[in-house]
């Protein structure tokens, strides 16, 4: 999980979310170092998730060797925004995961070389997309030595993002 996302988990927590906090409060919580954090607040506020607030009157602390510096407040302003950027990611409309699952999907019945042709993709690709959409429980071989697979659950019209796809088990988490 990339430094970002752990920032905005953190803040997406009810401690967080709704009240004010300082750049110590919040490095000492998530146990990253202050300034790799402000460069993801200052982020956040280039995108409207988090607002900085900073007064004259507010008391003024000693980060270390130099200047005290000013006291600075922040506050998550928009809750909606943050919970997106949480979202998985993707590259644009029609890429070639979308363009294997409606295949799969109009198909029903597939095999890996039936998407490497109408989807222009790499073998590796075909290959890591259906190996995937198995672990999920998506897809299944038709036959024992049969390389064909089956669609067995039909989630829907959007290609399902599966997360968590690690060897040796573990859950595996579908967009239903």
């Amino acid at each position: 999980m990339s430094r970002i996302n752990i920032v905005a988990k953190m803040l997406l927590e009810k401690r967080w979310a709704d009240r004010f906090f300082t750049l110590g409060q919040l490095a000492s919580a998530i146990g990253i170092e202050r300034e790799r954090l402000r460069k993801d607040l200052n982020k956040l506020c280039r995108e409207g998730i988090a607002k900085r607030i900073s007064g004259k009157r507010q008391p003024k602390e000693n980060y270390g060797p130099g200047k005290p510096k000013q006291h600075i407040l922040f506050r998550v302003s928009n809750k909606k925004a943050l919970a997106e950027k949480l979202q998985p990611q993707t590259r644009g409309e029609n890429n070639a995961f979308d363009r294997m699952w409606f295949v799969i999907r109009k198909k029903r019945v597939f095999t890996r070389r039936d998407l490497i042709i109408l989807t222009e993709v790499k073998r590796e690709t075909a290959r890591w997309f259906v190996k995937m959409l198995r672990r999920a429980g998506i897809v299944a071989p038709s036959g024992p030595q049969s390389p064909e697979w089956r669609l067995i659950r039909d989630p829907g019209p959007k290609r399902p993002y599966v997360t968590n796809m690690k060897r040796g088990g573990g859950e595996y988490e579908t967009n239903h």
